[in-house]
């Protein structure tokens, strides 16, 4: 009897695409600097948003507090076990169906959530939102017993690390409810309240968490309309697909996304015998931009691909999709999937071995050894001993110490990007406000006249450093002050 190796080729390349950004050779970046940091807040007894400020959903602050509480690679094992979860049911969905190379569109997956330019490593919140909506498509075509609260469970989880992520999961979420129901209303009614059972599931203690923390209300305004009332801008669609096209092409998403969705449009034509779970899949991959044409953050010159994190998800279920349930051999048999497959893979299999050729110098958070952080290093720093102000990557001070932030606004880019930003001053003030509660000792300043759109806000603060702190004098030039507290300074 020939026996399988299948799982092996699953396996390997996905422990193997984990370990490559692991904690030894962890990519710097200070999205996740600051997730890391919000897991400290935690540990030490702090609440989100009503302790620190930040605009995204709290799973991804639990996260990182629980990789903490495991220890170093604790973020990295808890992250490993979610993508081999997720590449194992997605496999398992592709042997069902007997797909003649079941374990290439799981590898797909692989090669396309562990791109270093699009994930900076693990940690990102769109990385793990991408892994539950691969199980929530596999969960649409499998048949369950608690099916429709699964997938709840997952629209919440997904809901809860990134909102608007939830939106290449509807067609599917559609599809799964309104298919074959017979008798169609209760039909209806029994998946509907699966599902809402299962989203009430992560949403009913979270709701309590806030409550019970009195946090509630900063969890509104910061999680939610924040995101609807700033984060969002409108662009010329043109903008968005120029800006798409150009960083789908430098990151070597191009070939497998034009490739998948010519695919798509070719089983639409000649016959795939799933059409309106084809249709749900090709809308789901154009959905996957959906946070591009809400922010028009690439549009306007903010490099931030890990927006095509999703695609990770929506093209290699799009491809399972095409060769499951395709009326075209072309599409079926052995050879040919895997000529698709090397063709669509190729630009990402490179760009990965490049990355891992060169992987001892990726290591570590840049050039952080100035003067000023020598300096810090001797100083014995305590919780709420240093404020970094206008420069996010530097939020690694208070994980490398340890130590808490004086002020809850650990990140300052909105004072540059929106011109009515902070219009009562009420969140300048209460930076120097904290800083003054606290009497704290350092501020590591990157602030100039460009960082305030409101010239007034700029005033205000360098008048507050001038009239309680103290330059401390550096043999480097750097764009940076390190200010140190007057005695007498703060009072």
């Amino acid at each position: 009897m020939k026996k399988d190796y299948s799982l092996l080729l699953v396996v390997i390349p996905c422990l193997v695409l984990s370990f490559i950004h692991c904690p030894l050779f962890e990519i710097f970046f200070d999205d996740k600097e600051i997730f890391k940091y919000t897991g400290l807040v935690l540990y030490k007894g702090g609440v989100p948003y009503r302790d620190f400020f930040d605009h995204k959903p709290p799973l991804i602050f639990f996260i990182n507090y629980l990789g903490l509480l495991l220890g170093s690679w604790g973020l990295w094992i808890i992250d490993t076990l979610l993508i081999l979860s997720a590449t194992l049911f997605f496999y398992k969905t592709c042997k069902a169906h007997k797909l003649a190379l079941a374990w290439l569109p799981p590898v797909l997956f692989n090669l396309m959530i562990r791109n270093n330019t699009v994930s900076f490593g693990i940690g990102m919140t769109r990385e793990y939102t991408a892994i539950f909506l691969l199980i929530a498509f596999c969960l649409v075509i499998r048949e369950h017993k608690y099916k429709f609260y699964l997938l709840g469970l997952a629209t919440g989880l997904i809901f809860f690390f990134q909102q608007d992520q939830v939106l290449p999961l509807l067609p599917f979420l559609l599809y799964a409810t309104f298919n074959n129901s017979h008798p169609l209303l209760p039909a209806l009614l029994k998946r509907g309240t699966g599902l809402i059972t299962g989203f009430l599931t992560v949403t009913v203690p979270i709701i309590l968490y806030f409550l019970l923390n009195q946090s509630l209300k900063y969890f509104w305004e910061d999680a939610f309309l924040f995101n609807f009332n700033w984060y969002t801008e409108k662009q010329p669609l043109w903008l968005h697909i120029k800006a798409i096209r150009k960083y789908m092409h430098d990151c070597d998403y191009d070939v497998i996304f034009y490739g998948s969705c010519i695919m798509g449009l070719a089983s639409l034509i000649w016959g795939n015998k799933k059409k309106w779970l084809l249709i749900c899949s090709l809308s789901s991959v154009l959905l996957s931009f959906c946070s591009e044409f809400l922010s028009g953050k690439l549009s306007i010159g903010l490099a931030i691909v890990y927006y095509f994190l999703p695609l990770a998800a929506t093209v290699p279920y799009l491809l399972f999709i095409v060769f499951a349930y395709t009326g075209n051999p072309s599409f079926a048999q052995r050879r040919q999937q895997f000529v698709y497959g090397a063709i669509l893979s190729i630009n990402l299999f490179i760009h990965i071995l490049q990355y891992a050729i060169n992987l001892p110098s990726k290591k570590g958070s840049g050039n952080m050894a100035v003067a000023e952080l020598q300096y810090l290093k001797k100083q014995q720093l305590k919780d709420y001993d240093l404020y970094v102000f206008c420069n996010a990557n530097y939020v690694a001070l208070y994980n490398e110490y340890r130590i808490l932030s004086p002020s809850k606004w650990i990140y300052h880019f909105f004072w540059g990007w929106f011109d009515k930003w902070d219009a009562d001053n009420s969140q300048i003030t209460s930076i120097t406000t904290d800083l003054k509660r606290h009497r704290t000792r350092y501020v590591l300043d990157f602030s100039d006249w460009v960082t305030f759109k409101n010239q007034q806000h700029f005033q205000y603060w360098k008048s507050f450093l001038t009239a309680n702190y103290v330059p401390v004098p550096m043999e480097n030039e750097s764009k940076m002050t390190l200010w140190k507290l007057k005695p007498g300074g703060g009072e």
